[in-house]
């Protein structure tokens, strides 16, 4: 017995397992849809007000201390290139976040197609390996999707502060010798 070319396995799960795997889906497409509305708020604005304001500070004290310019030149080129990295994350993470709200919003239509006739069975094709997870490791795809989100975004502003505090090591060194002179 076939229901939309799904085996009998599949079209007698019960409506409570659909149920709650469509909210464990819930959850992190709506933190996903919250995030990318907040994410230029965060984070990213610290960091350009941070490298755009030093830039600014320093190409005011540039003009009357002219020991050692290359120490500013590379400064100022680093703090550049970290408000340029945080003006992309911005649109990078939205394509992440996107992305990730589009999977769980997909895999929760795919879902909601196995008893439900009248909707598409489109989106359980094309994510079947994920509805035909047993419960433990459809929890834990879950899981790992957001983790996997999470350290990415992660990783990228380690590096978008380590750069930035490194452009302001060598702002501040080109300080400090302008200073004892």
């Amino acid at each position: 017995f076939c229901i939309f070319g799904k085996t009998k396995q599949l079209s007698s799960m019960k409506l409570e397992e659909i149920e709650k795997r469509k909210k464990l889906l819930d959850i992190p497409a709506s933190n996903s849809e919250h995030l990318m509305m907040e994410n230029s708020t965060q984070f990213e604005h610290k960091i350009t007000y941070l490298g755009a304001g030093a830039i600014v500070a320093i190409l005011v004290f540039a003009e009357k201390n002219e020991c050692y310019t290359w120490l500013l030149v590379v400064g100022l080129v680093i703090l550049l290139l970290s408000c340029i990295m945080n003006l992309c994350s911005f649109v990078w993470y939205n394509g992440i976040l996107q992305r990730e709200y589009n999977l769980f919003r997909e895999v929760s239509y795919g879902l909601q197609s196995i008893n439900n006739p009248g909707i598409s069975e489109y989106y359980y094709k094309k994510h079947k390996k994920y509805i035909e997870l047993s419960e433990a490791e459809f929890h834990k795809f879950v899981i790992e999707t957001v983790q996997k989100r999470n350290s990415k975004y992660h990783k990228y502003n380690m590096y978008n502060l380590i750069i930035l505090i490194l452009g302001l090591c060598i702002i501040s060194t080109y300080v400090g010798i302008n200073l004892i002179k």
